[in-house]
Formats: C-alpha cells, sequence, structure tokens
C-alpha cells in the first residue's frame, strides 16, 4: 500500500459529526465494491498472499524484544513502562 508523500495536505474528517444514515450509505457502497474487487480473477489470492506474510512479519515480530524510545531504547516485555513511547 502507497503511503502519503509529506507534501500532500492532511485532512482531519470526525466521524462522529456525519449523520448515521450517511454513514451506512456509504459504508454499503464501499462493501459492494469490495465484493465486486474479490470476484475479479486473482485478487482472492493475492490477498491470501499477503495476509499470510502479514502474520508471518508480525509472528517475527511478536518474538522480538520491543525497544522503547522513551526509556532510551532498553530492552523489556513491557518497555515502555505503560508509556507507550511517550
Amino acid at each position: 500500500m502507497s503511503q502519503i508523500k509529506k507534501s500532500e495536505p492532511a485532512i482531519d474528517l470526525d466521524v462522529s459529526l456525519i449523520p448515521d444514515h450517511v454513514r451506512m450509505k456509504l459504508l454499503s457502497i464501499a462493501y459492494r465494491a469490495t465484493i465486486e474487487y474479490f470476484k475479479k480473477p486473482g485478487v482472492e489470492e493475492a490477498y491470501q498472499k499477503w495476509l499470510a506474510e502479514k502474520r508471518k512479519r508480525e509472528a517475527e515480530a511478536a518474538k522480538k524484544p520491543m525497544r522503547c524510545p522513551a526509556a532510551g531504547g532498553l530492552e523489556s516485555s513491557d518497555p515502555c513502562g505503560g508509556r507507550e513511547g511517550r
């Protein structure tokens, strides 16, 4: 997935201000489009391959000791002491 370039403007959107009926309509549009996209040949296979690779990376990352920038990069099972890098 591509990342947004820093030169592109960011948009802050408070979805709580969108009425429920509008959110549901947008959801139904996105859902139908996703279903149609996955009907294309090769899409499900590509997704399953990506998902397996993602899960493998996550499992490998879970085995590595975490480092907390707030704790000077110290290793620990809870490296930030509940600070979550703040």
